[in-house]
């Protein structure tokens, strides 16, 4: 007999909570985090399985200067002069260095705001704790 999958009660709420997002802002993307600890196989030679972790309306956006792509949140980037100074074009980061201390982060604030967030669904796909199965069918 063939083993099921049983969703755990969070695995329901988080699940419902997604379909009643996608149904209350469909103009919206759904966009999948999936933690590098669900994909991580140098070898990649295995499927692999993750769980609902979280799913929210956020403001995405994705870096393209690195190898991964890196996406932000933008409630995780505001006021952050590192992610400012690596995106933002060097004249800017230079008019920058002379401002006061109250300038400079409203400097940085508007180039982040400036940029082409996405608001969006985002669904975080984490590693589960293990596969739950139900009854056998």
């Amino acid at each position: 007999m063939k083993a099921t999958i049983t969703p755990t009660d969070f695995q329901w709420k988080a699940t419902r909570k997604l379909l009643r997002l996608v149904n209350e802002r469909q103009e919206l993307p759904v966009v999948f985090y999936v933690d590098s600890e669900v994909v991580e196989d140098p070898e990649a030679r295995s499927s692999w399985i993750g769980e609902i972790t979280d799913v929210s309306i956020r403001k995405l956006w994705m870096g393209s200067d690195d190898y991964y792509g890196t996406v932000y949140e933008k409630g995780d980037v505001e006021d952050d002069y590192e992610f400012a100074e690596r995106y933002a074009p060097k004249e800017s980061v230079d008019k920058w260095q002379n401002l006061n201390e109250d300038d400079y982060f409203k400097a940085i604030n508007k180039f982040i705001d400036s940029l082409n967030w996405v608001l969006c669904v985002a669904v975080e796909i984490g590693t589960p704790d293990d596969l739950p199965l139900g009854e056998n069918e």
